[in-house]
């Protein structure tokens, strides 16, 4: 009798355990639900990602939504900006979601081009990248020439100090005195370089502070129903953005690869006008530098010389001049372009422009909407 009763507690024992299981094992409704998504657009799409992606047009309805979870949300659509959060719906039904932004600068921040990258702008982080990186390269040479120049100029300075015929005292100084103004020069050019590369970089690292917004909300109830306001790409925006970084007002209307191009073909002639800059004003110092011997000089076999020297100079200075200033008007006309590219985005990429721009047989049509 004694086993039996022995035996049956055990089975009742086992039997509590799984079923004890089976219920800890089973959804737990009370903390899941089958909320709709919704939008007041169309062909708005929405991406939720937890421990898997669901991305749908919406409306959704997606089942096993936990509450009190925090979720990667994506809004976006061909005509409608590009909206990335964190959605947590609280168990009283409170909302809220919570943007990237800080996130973002930071990742940019310690590599740059990493955290657009995060974000799905695959194109604009690459853009960042290869254009600090190719900045940052050109600063690293121009910073050795400029060491260079340095150490040259420390060991005119001794076999100065250590000269002890006057001519050779005289000869010296004065190249030392070219040294030192080729020097100064380099040192111009290479400030140039690097605040070029920290506008880069310091633009990537700011950007998704304003352009990196999450969705809005537009209505919620019972925890059931949420809609989301799908925000129109704005030309306004667009002309900003370009205005400041070519080829951010493309990205933002979805025109991946005319950004690519304005972006990469802006940064390559920032560099080129530089470099240009630079040689003209290597050219005026050899000029001044000529001029100022020939204004020194008492034979007149040297002034000759000099006199010589000093008119080829002056045709390298004009040469240099116009090359520079060529350099510049593309540069504006690439920056200009940009922007008024950004005013014709098409119907597919915004919706809030007051007038069209179409080619017909007979000519080109400019339509203003009253």
């Amino acid at each position: 009798m004694k086993r039996r009763l022995l035996i049956l507690r055990s089975m009742t024992f086992f039997t509590l355990i799984i079923l004890s299981t089976e219920v800890r094992a089973g959804p737990d409704t009370a903390n899941s639900s089958c909320p709709n998504f919704e939008s007041d657009s169309k062909e708005v799409k929405l991406s939720l990602r937890r421990n898997s992606i669901v991305s749908s047009i919406l409306p959704l309805k997606y089942c096993d939504f936990k509450y009190s979870e925090e979720y990667d949300i994506v809004l976006e659509g061909e005509r409608y900006e590009r909206r990335e959060g964190k959605l947590t719906v609280c168990k009283d039904g409170e909302i809220s979601i919570r943007g990237k932004r800080i996130e973002t600068c930071f990742m940019n921040g310690v590599f740059p081009g990493y955290g657009t990258y995060l974000r799905g702008k695959s194109q604009a982080a690459a853009v960042d990248f290869f254009s600090i990186a190719g900045a940052l390269y050109k600063l690293y040479g121009e910073t050795g020439e400029y060491t260079d120049l340095k150490d040259r100029l420390d060991e005119i300075n001794i076999a100065l100090s250590q000269a002890e015929t006057i001519s050779e005292k005289r000869d010296l100084n004065q190249l030392a005195y070219e040294t030192s103004r080729k020097a100064n020069l380099q040192n111009k050019y290479r400030k140039k370089i690097l605040l070029f590369s920290s506008a880069l970089y310091a633009y990537q690292l700011i950007e998704p502070i304003f352009s990196e917004k999450p969705p809005d909300l537009y209505s919620y109830s019972d925890r059931t129903n949420i809609r989301f306001r799908a925000n129109n790409r704005s030309v306004k925006k667009a002309l900003l953005y370009s205005f400041f970084r070519p080829g951010r007002g493309q990205f933002y209307q979805g025109k991946t690869k005319r950004g690519v191009f304005f972006s990469s073909i802006f940064v390559l002639s920032g560099l080129v006008s530089l470099d240009l800059d630079n040689q003209y004003n290597k050219d005026v110092s050899e000029y001044n530098m000529c001029l100022s011997k020939l204004n020194s000089s008492t034979n007149l076999a040297d002034r000759r010389k000099y006199s010589a020297r000093a008119s080829l100079f002056w045709e390298d200075v004009e040469d240099s001049k116009e090359k520079r200033n060529i350099s510049l008007y593309v540069l504006a006309g690439i920056w200009g372009w940009n922007i008024i590219d950004t005013l014709f985005p098409g119907s597919q990429y915004c919706q809030d422009k007051n007038y069209s721009f179409n080619v017909t047989p007979t000519g080109c049509e400019l339509a203003f909407n009253f």
